[in-house]
């Protein structure tokens, strides 16, 4: 299945290989969190960790652009796209991605951490103790993670308990007005 998205993409030039960045994710030790960006690291002084998802290094058709945000409440770096949420201040463009769905794209959501109070962003069910606060964008899996990810996509058309439900509406309600 992966591999037909993949052709099916490529024959209708949506994102060329060369157009695609590799987006990790990285603790940074003076801020003490993980950021999440494409290229080297900042400062110099942050440790790669694992590649989350590929996205969009130059603008093309139907893409927009993510940006890092600073939010002074938190202190930490958000990753999306669109104005700054609130206590937010934009800080620069970090890639390209799509707002729709499309052949081999897969979402990458917003999570919270309660315990660490902290915010990460990636593909896939959240990691021990998050919870999912929204979807962000849609890019493409790591050439590794295709196989994983294939069934959690296919999870995604399977029905949404109820507390999803409501969450989602929330979720659009909030980020559409």
């Amino acid at each position: 299945r992966w591999d037909d998205d993949l052709a099916a993409q490529q024959r209708t030039s949506m994102a060329s290989v060369e157009d695609r960045v590799e987006v990790w994710d990285w603790w940074h030790p003076k801020l003490r969190q993980l950021t999440f960006h494409a290229g080297a690291s900042w400062e110099g002084i942050e440790e790669r960790k694992g590649l989350q998802f590929v996205a969009l290094a130059r603008e093309i058709e139907g893409a927009v652009p993510v940006f890092d945000f600073w939010h002074s409440r938190l202190r930490q770096l958000t990753f999306h796209t669109g104005e700054p949420w609130e206590h937010e201040e934009r800080k620069g463009l970090q890639f390209w991605a799509f707002p729709d769905p499309g052949p081999g794209r897969v979402p990458v959501f917003d999570y919270w951490h309660p315990k660490l109070r902290q915010l990460t962003f990636h593909t896939g069910m959240p990691w021990e103790d998050e919870e999912c606060k929204g979807l962000q964008f849609y890019a493409y899996p790591p050439p590794a993670a295709r196989s994983k990810l294939e069934a959690y996509v296919e999870a995604l058309d399977a029905p949404r308990p109820a507390h999803h439900a409501a969450a989602d509406e929330d979720w659009v309600m909030t980020t559409r007005a």
